[in-house]
């Protein structure tokens, strides 16, 4: 059985897998068949076609990057990735403490093709997608490509950390305490100082009458013979003479 009779026998499923890529990517990065060929679901093709820039698209968009991402397939797209010298293919790669745990990628790799591309989280507010594309006629030395695709990640984590911005402290919300109860106000009463009464009275003047004046002048006589004389009184004067 020749090639082509085995292609022709190949099961609908692969074009159908096909259409459904072609479908997802004139959704997302807005890329057509005019723009790349995917020639197989698994990549491993020769035949296949896709620039760096369009790689990027496509990350950025699985990523959840643009606003028509979904939250939730994109974590799920993230956590299928390998993860740089922890798991997968990258688990014995950029060990390095500058990466180690910030990159997310896949590696793709045929004799004239190596490939990397994946996602750098060293700064949280803005994460970076990228992709290296190694190219050539000829079979590629797979260990020297591969070193020189993790001294340019190695430089881009490098930058990304010096110029990350700081990132803003939320706003501290201290609950306020409750207020001790009011204390009564408690003021000493000061001591009531009666000065005491002077004992020392002072004693009324001393007013003597003085003795009453018998008239002895012509003024006088002439007044007390003005006076009626009282019978009464003339006899007792009478008998003591």
């Amino acid at each position: 059985m020749t090639a082509a009779a085995l292609v022709k026998q190949q099961p609908p499923s692969m074009e159908l897998a096909l259409a459904a890529m072609y479908d997802w990517l004139v959704r997302h990065p807005r890329i057509t068949k005019n723009d790349l060929v995917v020639d197989t679901g698994s990549g491993l093709s020769y035949h296949t076609r896709a620039t760096a820039h369009e790689l990027v698209s496509i990350l950025r968009s699985a990523a959840g990057f643009t606003p028509d991402g979904d939250t939730t397939l994109s974590r799920v797209w993230l956590d299928s990735l390998s993860i740089a010298g922890t798991d997968g293919t990258l688990s014995s790669r950029f060990r390095t403490a500058d990466v180690r745990g910030r990159l997310r990628g896949k590696t793709g790799t045929l004799s004239t093709v190596i490939a990397l591309s994946g996602i750098l989280d060293v700064d949280p507010q803005r994460p970076l997608a990228f992709s290296l594309i190694t190219n050539g006629d000829t079979p590629l030395s797979a260990r020297y490509v591969r070193r020189t695709h993790e001294q340019l990640v190695g430089l881009l984590c490098r930058y990304l950390a010096r110029t990350r911005k700081p990132t803003p402290a939320p706003p501290q919300v201290t609950p306020a305490l409750p207020q001790p109860p009011a204390l009564p106000q408690i003021t000493p009463a000061l001591p009531q100082i009666t000065p005491a009464p002077s004992q020392i009275t002072p004693a009324p003047p001393q007013i003597t009458p003085a003795p009453a004046q018998l008239p002895t002048d012509e003024a006088g006589r002439s007044e007390l013979d003005e006076l009626e004389s009282d019978p009464a009184l003339d006899d007792e004067t009478a008998e003591q003479r």
